[in-house]
């Protein structure tokens, strides 16, 4: 039930960034005349911040890594790596798709595969248990960030919010490199 819910949402979002994308390269291609917009094809970038799981009010440090490629002004593809410290230690990758509608705002919507690894202590008669249990799941994203450039560098304050069988906020800043 959570998978369709998820490929609900991630469809409904391509169809939304679809229609708003052809409206936009419609007004792009009127407004030509216009060269003064640069963009990197290629942005690579590291991120460092926090996550909120928001039912079980628990905030852990963030570290991650987001390689994009621009194939136009407006719309990007990459592949996101993300490691949050919390009691399940958990690694994120994923697929972005970028939507750059001004300057340097970027809206992106993501499927994420979350692998977690929780530990479990258990006193049971006279002796500890440890138990390691690891898991798999699907997510989806929805985050939106600005691009505040100086050459090919770039720092990005950025919110994310991911949802599936766990909903959680992760904001924090990336710093970035272009070419």
């Amino acid at each position: 039930m959570k998978f369709k819910t998820l490929a609900i949402v991630v469809s409904a979002a391509f169809i939304m960034f679809n229609t708003t994308i052809c409206d936009a390269q419609h007004h792009q291609s009127n407004t030509s005349n216009n060269k003064s917009e640069h963009y990197d094809k290629h942005h690579i970038d590291i991120f460092n911040g926090f996550t909120n799981i928001l039912k079980q009010h628990i905030t852990s440090y963030s570290i991650g890594t987001t390689y994009e490629y621009r194939f136009s002004n407006l719309i990007g593809l990459g592949i996101i790596g993300e490691y949050i410290t919390s009691k399940a230690d958990e690694f994120l990758v994923g697929i972005p798709m970028a939507f750059h509608p001004y300057k340097g705002f970027r809206f992106l919507a993501a499927p994420l595969l979350v692998y977690s690894e929780e530990h479990h202590e258990k006193t049971s008669h006279d002796h500890e248990v440890h138990k390691t249990e690891k898991e798999a799941h699907l997510l989806g994203r929805l985050g939106i960030s600005y691009a505040f450039h100086v050459n090919h560098f770039s720092i990005d304050p950025e919110i994310n919010f991911d949802f599936g069988n766990t909903e959680s906020l992760g904001y924090g800043i990336a710093i970035g490199y272009g070419i």
